[in-house]
């Protein structure tokens, strides 16, 4: 489930599992060209605050990446990537895109405790 997207947000946010229902195993996962991060749910639930400050150190931080420059298919049809290396360079989080981010964390949360709910009515 995906909570933001690109085209209508600075952030593109989803909801994956570690192959289980149970809530304790679901992942908020924040995805960039650049840079990723996840959360297990029990991160956000103990401390959403402190996740958040994670976020900003890490996209506070200027490091190098390799960014897909091509795909080409070699002689017997494979494909094959090249890679650029670029340095990516810092971004400051204002504190609206902190909130905004804030806000589809705490869906995230809500959404894993109403699904544990149905599961739990489900198989008393």
């Amino acid at each position: 489930m995906s909570y933001s997207r690109w085209g209508t947000s600075f952030w593109y946010t989803y909801r994956t599992d570690e192959g289980t229902d149970d809530k304790e195993h679901q992942v908020f996962q924040i995805c960039d060209i650049t840079r990723s991060q996840h959360f297990s749910y029990p991160e956000l639930k103990a401390d959403i605050d402190e996740c958040l400050d994670r976020v900003k150190a890490e996209w506070m931080t200027e490091k190098e990446h390799k960014l897909l420059s091509n795909t080409v298919r070699d002689e017997k049809g494979r494909l094959k990537f090249e890679y650029n290396d670029i340095t990516v360079k810092p971004v400051i989080l204002e504190q609206h895109l902190l909130d905004e981010l804030k806000g589809y964390m705490l869906q995230f949360i809500e959404a894993c405790e109403e699904d544990d709910l149905i599961r739990l009515a489900a198989h008393p």
